[in-house]
């Protein structure tokens, strides 16, 4: 909750207290990864998001494998690790999305998915991987039996999804509730900075940043989605896997998208070795509490 609202050295400080009690719980390593995310501090995230699933054993249950691999690029030794640690496990259908094999990845989520009747994020899946193949109608009936958007609004996909198809009304609508909320998340992290100070720049000023650019993209503002990302690659973000499915392809025809891809892959190798350097000398995660790191 902390790191949530912005307040990163208290959290880490409670992570301390965690990891004084227990020295290998896995969520202390998700919790501080969650800290190094908006520190973008993407090599330790992927280690610490990583030993997380090692020290689970399989038995994780939340969306960790996702932010593994979307913390800095999936490289390639972190994809088979995962691979194997996610045999057995209900994410194991996104590895091949990291591998770039999207055909693979819906084959996967349609053996695994629906779970059941309600199963609402299993077909939030299923539409997810037809919009890759660009198979709309059918993504379109699996969207449509989620009645309540996932987390406030309906996630880019989807609106992608209806925007190219036969329904671009109900894209549209989905866009604009979408982009009301962006606005008042906005409003909410500018009344939190003038109380609290400009560091304490909350989750939804950090996280949110994303989904604003794709939204711009979604408008069919390419300048200005372009301008988002150029912004947060600047601070030390990273373009995550997902810029290289067909959805995207038109903000990669862009001219300045080269620049913008070579300097997110410069902190990329930077962050790699870190992360590497984390694998090979056994760290622990009072390693990364210390001052020195």
């Amino acid at each position: 909750a902390l790191a949530s609202f912005g307040y990163l050295a208290k959290a880490e400080a409670e992570v301390a207290k965690m990891v004084a009690l227990h020295a290998n719980a896995p969520q202390a390593y998700r919790s501080l990864a969650v800290v190094r995310v908006q520190q973008n501090r993407h090599g330790e995230a992927a280690w610490l998001f990583e030993e997380s699933l090692r020290l689970e054993r399989g038995k994780s249950s939340d969306a960790t494998p996702v932010k593994v691999m979307k913390s800095m690029l999936a490289p390639k030794n972190m994809v088979d690790s995962l691979a194997s640690m996610l045999a057995t496990m209900q994410y194991k259908f996104l590895v091949p999305l990291a591998q770039n094999q999207i055909e693979t990845h819906r084959a996967i989520t349609y053996a695994t998915y629906p779970r059941s009747e309600t199963d609402t994020i299993g077909f939030y899946n299923l539409g997810q991987a037809d919009t890759m193949v660009g198979n709309y109608a059918s993504a379109n009936s699996w969207f449509s039996k989620n009645k309540i958007p996932l987390l406030g609004s309906r996630p880019t996909y989807e609106i992608y999804s209806y925007l190219n198809s036969d329904d671009k009304a109900t894209g549209n609508t989905y866009l604009k509730d979408a982009l009301a909320q962006m606005s008042a998340l906005a409003q909410m992290s500018a009344f939190q900075q003038a109380v609290h100070g400009g560091n304490n720049l909350n989750m939804y000023g950090r996280i949110e940043t994303s989904r604003d650019s794709t939204l711009a993209y979604l408008q069919g503002d390419t300048n200005r989605a372009i301008t988002i990302l150029a912004e947060r690659i600047e601070r030390g973000a990273v373009l995550d896997f997902s810029y290289q499915f067909p959805m995207y392809e038109a903000l990669r025809a862009h001219p300045k998208w080269s620049a913008l891809r070579e300097k997110s892959n410069m902190t990329v190798t930077k962050q790699q070795a870190i992360y590497q350097k984390l694998r090979n000398q056994d760290a622990t995660i009072n390693d990364l509490l210390t001052p020195s790191i």
